[in-house]
């Protein structure tokens, strides 16, 4: 269950550090994490936040399986059962179809059950263990469970019972007493089992309305197919039984071939209202729909997928909520997600769920401002529905989350099947379509673009993976690249802005650069999340690719911007194969007092090798970082090249030389975090640094709460001048300023400071302490904080002097981190490796 990895990669504190950092995140961040990357190393985190110690989780799971006592040397009444259902809940989804790690899971549940009593456990987890159970085929205990567990969830309980009572499962059940189950789950009908006993139960199944609607608002159903089967009777059959007879029914084949003209026929005369369209040619789900948008004569217009099955007053119901509410725009049926045998398997997954094939649109309306679907083959619907939001606003479309009105087929063959899992995992090419269109719609909310997307040509509105333009499961043509870098796109820090100045001044000499996501467990989340605007931008605007794990592609040179993303690294196959690796270390393994720990360098070389089949070599941010490699001691001299790679700037688009001093008085500042690390150590060298002095100016951007409990006061000195971190732009606060002055914690190891190079590139006189100078050489001032002042009044008193150091400064920033010079560096690292 742990990973294999050598135990000097994990040392306790660096765990003890992680944890504290997942302390502060939402409950299920750290988990989800595990699982969508697959990381058997993050298993060792989640066993340190559960029992405090990785090391005593092997014991556990024995003790668990085994109850003997000698297995174990800790009290387990002192760990808390949320915490064991955590752990219980991992092991059970990393299973999945697993029978070893599925009985692990239910050893350890029923172990919390027993230690602190199953009403203990949540309904997350009294859900997933009953789950478990029957993944297990421990009918026997599935029905002890469902005595005992109260907090299960009406739907978790519900499906489990029709587990029971389905012949399938039973044999000497018969579908009467499933029927009875069923009618408990879904609305009122009359419910039965005709037809051909080879067909799937799901086939046979009917339900005709207790009552019938024949009113003027006419609703068109527009079905869309591909070489169907069997399956397209059921689901033409239950619309065709809908209470609401007022419909048009769209029977839109999407270029089956003459083969499947008879199937069609038999469900075209199932009624006088469906009307059959023979596409000419296969061009996916979304062509079709889109077909049916222009065809369409009711005023609202509903879909339905070819395999499913809905309930009689599915449409009634959707209808009358639309009728009811003109602002609305869109809405969505719930649906039981079910095998073709009515079997419900759905470990740690959703029983019950919005069903996007029921997506019921004003017609009107959404066609004239949104347009149509986008013309790929998976994945449209929902950016579809988002769209509208985005065009309408946040109440413009509506999610039914109550009762089932439907059955969504699940199986292999599924477009979509295998598409999600657990833990809020999606495959790549769906995680990285929905961070592409999310990034397009919000410029249509802040108006920059228009939500409207015409029918035809519509493919390109932004990058699309091949698998989302494929009935199969394409492989992409391999592609060549001369960069890939790879970090954890999502946050928009200094980190992301360096490596966005270092990607642009590769695609301006013409290079081809790729980027590669990889998740950090620094910024853990429950969910999958969008990349940070500036980098998505590029990625829509085509300048740069995103790549995919499982995708095949050559890169000439690997860049990881982050060594933490090594640290807890993902068991996905990456598909990358890279001639050479670096690893560029933005930071240092932890501060100087062992604090902060984020990486294990002999770990992350380990892991780079195993994830991209090449040995790293390691390049320092700037000399700090360069020190504390050494000082860490797990990497050879070897494995570190003998020159640092600076942050870059292009000088022309920061520089705003100082001609004047801001004002008669001097006026000094900084941007950057607001962490304790950031600042000065004690009042006293704070006021030192930014003096409460009506003589200054102060003025800070990013945060103020640490310089307030220095200081253990409610409000800031009256010469100081505060702003949210952002609140305007860099540049823009910058110019504010003749002085920028940074002084940080004694711990902290700054590895570079791309705060300081900004400020030094605007033409601020840059005043820094000593440790800085062998990184930023003649471009600042240095001295300590005691000396501060001195130099801030000397130098405002004599501007020749502050111009001076000014125009030093934007000449060093020209000679050494510039675009021009990154490139001179960039030509030794290939002569180096």
């Amino acid at each position: 269950m742990t990973s294999p990895s050598s135990p000097d990669w994990f040392p306790d504190q660096l765990l003890a550090d992680y944890v504290a950092i997942f302390q502060r995140r939402r409950h299920l961040s750290l988990a989800n994490t595990v699982i969508r990357q697959d990381s058997a190393e993050g298993v060792d985190l989640v066993a340190a936040y559960v029992l405090g110690d990785h090391r005593r989780l092997p014991g556990l799971l024995e003790y668990a399986k085994s109850r003997l006592p000698e297995a174990i040397d800790f009290n387990l009444k002192r760990i808390h059962p949320v915490r064991m259902g955590y752990l219980a809940r991992l092991v059970a989804l990393r299973a999945k179809r697993d029978a070893t790690g599925l009985r692990q899971a239910a050893d350890l549940y029923d172990l919390a059950a027993e230690v602190h009593g199953t009403g203990k456990l949540s309904t997350i987890h009294q859900d997933l263990r009953i789950q478990v159970a029957y993944r297990l085929g421990d009918s026997q205990h599935v029905s002890e469970l469902l005595d005992e567990q109260a907090n299960l969830s009406d739907h978790v309980r519900a499906s489990i019972e029709l587990n029971l009572a389905n012949p399938v499962q039973d044999m000497e059940a018969d579908w009467s007493r499933w029927l009875g189950r069923f009618e408990g789950l879904l609305p009122p009908a009359k419910y039965s089992f005709e037809g051909d006993t080879a067909l799937a139960p799901i086939d046979r199944l009917r339900a005709r309305g207790l009552r019938s609607h024949q009113e003027a608002t006419r609703v068109t159903v527009a079905f869309t197919c591909f070489r169907p089967g069997p399956e397209l009777l059921t689901a033409v059959r239950s619309v065709v039984e809908q209470s609401w007879r007022n419909l048009e029914i769209l029977l839109l084949d999407d270029g089956s071939g003459e083969d499947f003209h008879p199937l069609l026929k038999e469900c075209a005369e199932l009624d006088e209202r469906i009307k059959l369209v023979l596409l000419e040619r296969n061009q996916g789900t979304y062509a079709a729909r889109n077909a049916a948008i222009d065809l369409a004569e009711g005023e609202f217009l509903t879909f339905h997928d070819s395999d499913d099955w809905s309930h009689p007053d599915r449409i009634e119901r959707q209808l009358t909520l639309m009728r009811s509410e003109p602002s609305l725009m869109a809405t969505t049926a719930v649906g039981l997600k079910v095998r073709p045998d009515l079997l419900v398997d759905r470990l740690g997954q959703p029983v019950v769920d919005s069903s996007l094939p029921t997506t019921m649109l004003r017609l009107a309306e959404v066609r004239k401002r949104v347009g149509y679907f986008h013309q790929i083959r998976r994945g449209a619907d929902a950016e579809y529905l988002a769209r509208i939001t985005a065009a309408f606003g946040r109440s413009a479309v509506q999610h039914e989350k109550s009762t089932p009105v439907g059955l969504m087929r699940q199986s292999i063959d599924s477009l979509s099947g295998g598409d999600f899992g657990a833990g809020g995992w999606m495959v790549p090419a769906r995680e990285a379509y929905k961070s592409a269109y999310a990034h397009w719609h919000s410029q249509i909310k802040s108006g920059e673009r228009k939500a409207f997307l015409p029918r035809e040509g519509n493919t390109g509105i932004v990058p699309v993976a091949p698998h989302l333009l494929s009935n199969g499961a394409a492989e992409p043509d391999g592609a060549r690249y001369d960069f890939v870098f790879a970090t954890d796109w999502r946050p928009y820090g200094a980190p992301a802005k360096s490596t966005i100045e270092e990607i642009v001044t590769l695609l301006d000499a013409g290079y081809k650069v790729g980027i590669f996501q990889l998740e950090t467990y620094r910024y853990i989340s429950p969910n999958v999340r969008p990349l940070c605007s500036p980098i998505q931008q590029m990625v829509n605007d085509g300048r740069i690719d995103r790549l995919l794990p499982g995708e095949n592609h050559e890169v000439g040179t690997l860049v990881i911007r982050y060594p933490s993303v090594l640290q807890f690294p993902t068991g996905r196959e990456t598909g990358l194969r890279p001639e050479r690796v670096v690893i560029l270390a933005n930071q240092a393994p932890r501060e100087h007092d062992g604090t902060d720990w984020r990486y294990v360098p002999s770990a992350c070389t380990a892991h780079a090798k195993r994830l991209f089949g090449v040995d790293p070599i390691w390049v320092p941010q700037g000399p700090q970082t360069r020190q504390a490699l050494i000082d860490d001691g797990t990497l050879d001299a070897s494995q570190i090249a003998a020159f640092d790679m600076p942050s870059v700037v292009d000088p022309t688009d920061w520089a705003m030389p100082r001609r004047r001093f801001r004002s008669a008085l001097p006026v000094l500042g900084r941007h950057s975090r607001d962490h304790y690390t950031k600042w000065p150590d004690s009042a006293e060298h704070l006021l030192q640094v930014y003096p409460d002095d009506p003589a200054i100016d102060v003025r800070i951007m990013g945060g103020d709460t640490v310089p307030l409990e220095l200081l253990g006061q409610r409000y800031l000195p009256p010469n100081w001048t505060s702003y949210s971190y952002d609140q305007l732009p860099v540049k823009s606060f910058l110019y504010q300023l003749d002085f920028w002055i940074y002084f940080h914690h004694p711990v902290l190891v700054e590895s570079f400071g791309r705060a300081v190079l900004e400020a030094m590139a605007n033409g601020c006189v840059v005043v820094l302490p000593h440790s800085f100078e062998p990184t930023f050489g003649p471009g600042a001032v240095y001295c300590r904080e005691d000396e501060v002042h001195g130099i801030v009044t000397a130098m405002h008193a004599d501007f020749a002097r502050y111009q001076a150091q000014s125009e030093r400064g934007l000449r060093h920033v020209r000679e050494q981190f510039s675009r021009q010079s990154h490139l001179r560096r960039i030509a030794r690292l290939h002569e180096a490796h």
